[in-house]
């Protein structure tokens, strides 16, 4: 079947309350029965705990969110989830599922409720937030790029901002994603060119020489980082920096790589 055909379905319930499915698809003019199985799974009262305070806690950090970015969309629905008492009545419906197995079902149906409410919240957020950033990363771009960028790396910075403000007009969450991430490479691509950023990386490097998984070759690319430092040959301290970067455990190697934001830019230069 093509993406997006057309599905009609079916569900008819009986008395009993035992449910029939079955599903036609026009451009196959064919008919399926059986297309959906319903089956209740009961959480356990401790998984019920768990995914309620994971709520809370996603509530929590929205309404931080919501207060940083002053959106009016994400007010309204945190003011609706208050007014409602959203919250309280899925606490109340969880701790009585505590000592009452029947209370069960209807505690995970009022923690979806739940979970629906914050996703709305979410969602309000999203935009807001997104534009946020793409005004932030935007500024520190621009400060490198004036400071060291070439004429065509400020023509193209010019570029990406015009269709960032263009996306955000239209109100278009794809474009301004895909331009905020252009943004950003370009400026760590500059900011990696610079010997500044490559000393002060082989100092962060330092400060975690001791995780290092093999210490003699630590030593002996730190020699060798510094020879370059004081040769000013920025190609070897590069080799060096990434060969360093290597020594480290794989989480660490994760955080190092983030370090300024700038991800697999650091190995791919």
């Amino acid at each position: 079947m093509p993406l997006g055909s057309e599905v009609e379905v079916t569900i008819e319930i009986d008395v009993s309350r035992t449910a029939k499915t079955k599903a036609f698809i026009p451009i196959l003019d064919e008919e399926f029965e059986g297309v959906f199985k319903s089956g209740v799974i009961t959480k356990s009262p401790d998984a019920l705990r768990q995914e309620l305070a994971g709520e809370v806690r996603r509530l929590e950090a929205l309404k931080e969110k919501a207060e940083e970015v002053g959106d009016q969309k994400a007010k309204v629905a945190l003011d609706r989830l208050e007014g409602e008492q959203v919250v309280n009545t899925v606490q109340r419906q969880v701790a009585a599922a505590q000592g009452d197995p029947d209370a069960r079902g209807e505690a995970d149906r009022k923690l979806l409720d739940l979970k629906a409410a914050v996703d709305t919240v979410e969602s309000a957020l999203e935009w807001p937030g997104l534009v946020q950033e793409a005004h932030r990363q935007l500024d520190s771009t621009r400060e490198v790029v004036e400071a060291h960028g070439q004429p065509e790396e400020k023509q193209r910075l010019q570029g990406l901002a015009d269709d960032i403000e263009r996306a955000i007009d239209e109100e278009r969450v794809e474009l301004l994603r895909t331009r905020v991430d252009d943004v950003r490479d370009l400026g760590a691509r500059i900011v990696v060119r610079q010997p500044g950023f490559w000393v002060g990386y082989l100092d962060y490097l330092q400060q975690r020489r001791s995780h290092m998984r093999d210490q003699a070759a630590s030593d002996r690319l730190f020699t060798q980082a510094q020879r370059a430092i004081n040769s000013n040959d920025i190609e070897a301290l590069k080799a060096a920096v990434r060969q360093l970067i290597a020594l480290l455990p794989p989480d660490e190697q994760e955080a190092a790589e983030a370090r300024g934001g700038f991800g697999g830019t650091i190995i791919s230069q």
